[in-house]
């Protein structure tokens, strides 16, 4: 799961500063979430699946 987070940032060009501006969370924040350090919430996957459409 957390492997496609990073497959769906880079496939939409968009870099972890860009993502985790999108959804209003600091930059580690998002790299940890890709990186499997941090649990993904259930409201933060809705945000990301808006903007990964």
């Amino acid at each position: 799961m957390l492997e496609k987070l990073k497959k769906e940032r880079i496939k939409h060009h968009y870099s972890c500063q860009l993502m985790s501006n999108k959804l209003k969370i600091s930059k580690s924040y998002y790299w940890q979430l890709e990186q499997g350090k941090r649990r993904l919430s259930y409201n933060l996957a809705l945000k990301m699946e808006m903007y990964n459409r």
